[in-house]
């Protein structure tokens, strides 16, 4: 008998109905097969065995053979995971949404006098988003106080004809942030960072807040400014 390591193994019907083919390539590159052998369909790569055979031709058959040292058989690899065209949509929603908001953010800082307060800044950047993504336009009240300043120390309060296409509304600066927005900067952070789980993204959040639910918009403006994205 000789001995063998094998290197490959492959099982599969042949022509004849009822009948399967098993075929092992040694280390040194050398095929041999074997007909309806259910035992030896069971050998799988790193296996050592000892074999006769007859060469009858271009092929090598087996006529014998016995297992001589088993190797541990390798991991089954795992299923790749295949987006569906509903978490396609999603995902391309969310990135739309992100970018969006930079582009209010960076629109509101610009448009507002240095030194301006956060709050203010971030009441105007939700202005510019909805103007961005297509919704009504809400002038909140600290937007409103920094785009329309009294002159001459005076109080003077814009008329909604003067600004067209644009509601006045009595919001509460402290807005709470949407389920959508705390997505959107937990998935930034884990792109800056290199973070596989959310959870993490999360924990910085809480770190970064001081709280563990309930972040206004201004919370999350403030974690954007100490991960610097």
């Amino acid at each position: 008998m000789q001995r063998i390591t094998v290197k490959t193994i492959v099982t599969k019907p042949t022509k004849k109905e009822g009948t399967n083919i098993t075929t092992i390539e040694d280390e040194k590159g050398a095929k041999m097969s074997a007909f309806n052998d259910t035992a030896l369909e069971k050998v799988h790569a790193g296996d050592i065995l000892e074999v006769d055979f007859v060469v009858d031709g271009k092929y090598t058959n087996i006529t014998a053979w016995k297992l001589i040292e088993s190797k541990p058989a390798p991991p089954t690899p795992a299923p790749v995971p295949v987006t569906s065209k509903e978490e396609w949509a999603e995902k391309d929603r969310i990135t739309r949404v992100s970018i969006e908001r930079q582009v209010a953010l960076k629109a509101a800082v610009e448009a507002m006098p240095s030194g301006e307060t956060p709050a203010i800044i971030v009441a105007t950047a939700e202005a510019f988003y909805r103007f961005l993504s297509g919704q009504p336009v809400i002038a909140k009240q600290p937007a409103k106080a920094a785009l329309f300043a009294p002159e001459d120390g005076k109080e003077a309060t814009p008329k909604p004809s003067e600004v067209p296409g644009v509601k006045s509304e009595a919001v509460p600066p402290e807005e709470l942030a949407h389920a959508d927005e705390v997505k959107i900067l937990a998935g930034e952070l884990m792109a800056k960072f290199g973070w596989k789980d959310p959870v993490t993204a999360r924990k910085y959040i809480e770190q970064q807040t001081g709280k563990a639910n309930g972040w206004t918009v201004a919370d999350l403006l403030k974690v954007r400014k100490a991960a610097k994205i």
